[in-house]
This record gives C-alpha cells, structure tokens and sequence, in this order.
C-alpha cells in the first residue's frame, strides 16, 4: 500500500498469528491497518476492526509463557474484562527472520481469573461495615454473616474462598464455628482468620488449634495486615 507516497508492505495480523482464517478483509477494496515500525520500515498490519484506542498499564498474564512467545502481557479494562496484549513489533520481526514464533496455545489462553469471595462474620455491624469496605476496595468479592450459625447456614448453601470471623458472638461464636467447619468435608478446606479482641496466650493457642489460619488482635487491627494475611493464604 502507498503511506504518504512510500510502498509500505501489508501483513494480515491472521496470517502472521497462523489463524485458520488469515486472508486480509477487504470491503469496498479497502482495509483496516495500524502501521507498525520495524528495522526495515513501516509494516501495515491488517486487521478485522478497532475497536478501541486507549492508554493502559500491561500486566503480567499470570502464568510462564512459552519462550519467544508474541504475547507480551494483558490490561485489566473498566468492565473488569481481562484482555491479551501481543507485541506486533516482536510478531512482524519474526516471521521476517523466518521464525516460527508460538503463541498461546488453545491449552493456555487466558482466562479472568476468579476473584476470591471472602465472608465477614462477625455481630458488630460496624466491624462488619469496616471490613468489607476495606475489601471491597481491594478488588474482593464480599458478603457478611452476623454470628457463627448465619456463616454456617450461608456457607452450607454457598461456601466462600475464605472467612474472616470475630471469636465472641451470639449463637455460635468463632471458636465453635471453626470446630464446625473441620468436622464439615464440604468446607473443612476454607481458610478462618480470626480477628478478635481475645488476646490471651491461651485463646490464640486455641484458636490455632481449632485449625485457624491466622489471629489477628483486634486493638492492634492494621488494614494491611489483614489485606496481607489475605493475600499470603489465597
């Protein structure tokens, strides 16, 4: 194609993926491009649309991709839609090096990845109020229990990915919640962070031995401490 009076060589972003359909669309004799440098020159790399022009932050994809590979991260959209990047300057350089350059295999595309669900169980409402706004914010799925029998009655119906539970509630207290759930097939794997104001030896001891998989002390409630003990056991 001529670009401002220079031949510039046209490649189908299909054909260079090696897609089962890799002819260039044309409509009405014309097509969609984005002009790509490489050492040789501009490069027009065909392609279906564009749907979409935008800055972003490229993030890793969240696994090893193969050596060579053209895919050089993703970008998390507004929707929460994970999309892939590739890196066309990579892509175009390859195949003129007579590389076959892999790709994702059907094996490895990415998927969004399933955002955790905690459940916040405790009998105050501000507590409760406070620590799912916290991770909510933190890009957390969250619901909320008022005491241990409302957590189980839920969790039975719908477990969670994980539980951050007060010790000292009506019903059913955290204690008993715990022996509860590791007497439970169905929901003995569920990670309990327990977060009270019991800061005794002896009741973390207990709460250890119950199965928790961490104490946090209550009066010395750190948001990152959570966020981190969350991050550490997920």
């Amino acid at each position: 194609m001529l670009l401002e009076g220079n031949h510039v060589p046209v490649r189908g972003l299909g054909e260079l993926l090696k897609l089962d359909d890799a002819n260039v669309g044309l409509k009405d004799g014309n097509f969609l491009a984005v002009i790509v440098n490489s050492p040789r020159g501009p490069v027009a790399l065909a392609v279906d649309a564009v749907l979409e022009v935008a800055e972003a932050v490229v993030k890793e994809v969240g696994f090893v991709l193969p050596h060579g590979s053209v895919v050089s991260g993703a970008i998390l959209q507004a929707g929460g839609h994970v999309v892939i990047v590739l890196n066309a300057f990579e892509l175009i350089i390859g195949t003129e090096e007579g590389e076959a350059l892999p790709v994702l295999s059907r094996m490895e595309q990415a998927a969004e990845a399933p955002v955790p669900e905690i459940l916040v169980v405790d009998d105050s409402m501000t507590t409760r109020t406070l620590e799912k706004s916290i991770l909510e914010a933190h890009g957390y799925k969250v619901r909320v229990a008022v005491d241990g029998l409302d957590a189980l009655i839920q969790l039975r119906a719908n477990p969670a990915s994980l539980i951050v539970a007060d010790v000292e509630m009506p019903r059913i207290d955290g204690f008993a919640l715990l022996k509860e759930l590791k007497h439970d097939k169905k929901l003995s794997h569920i990670p309990v962070i327990l977060v009270t104001s019991l800061k005794r030896n002896e009741d973390i001891e207990r709460g250890f031995e119950l199965g928790a998989a961490a104490y946090l002390v209550k009066q010395r409630f750190d948001q990152n401490e959570l966020l981190e003990t969350i991050r550490q056991i997920l």
